[in-house]
């Protein structure tokens, strides 16, 4: 697929969930460079107009970069949980979607 379908494809996916289901965008960091260097991040989409949250987590300096990005899953993970914790508006059965970059690497496993 080129970038412009990936886009797409992801715009409709996120339209089409948006206050249905919890979505936690996830990223490790492999670039040198003052911003994101050694980390892993995550922004979490509430399932209302709430305000979005977003944060990061420094990763050890000699780590793999699947090892970040694996990293950022769990920290998503984490925000979900945390999310849920303390939300008001709760169903029964509650979905979430966490949306990554890696999946070339996580099928290398």
């Amino acid at each position: 697929m080129d970038k412009e379908s990936v886009l797409e494809e992801v715009s409709n996916f996120f339209e089409a969930t948006k206050g249905k289901s919890v979505m936690v965008f996830t990223d490790g960091s492999v670039y040198d460079g003052a911003v994101g260097c050694r980390a892993c991040s995550a922004v979490l989409v509430p399932l209302l107009d709430y305000h979005k949250c977003c944060d990061t987590k420094a990763v050890s300096k000699r780590v793999a970069s699947l090892t970040r990005e694996l990293e950022g899953i769990i920290f998503g993970l984490e925000l979900s949980i945390e999310y849920f914790k303390f939300s008001k508006n709760r169903k029964p059965r509650e979905t979430v979607y966490i949306l990554m970059t890696v999946l070339r690497k996580l099928k290398s496993l």
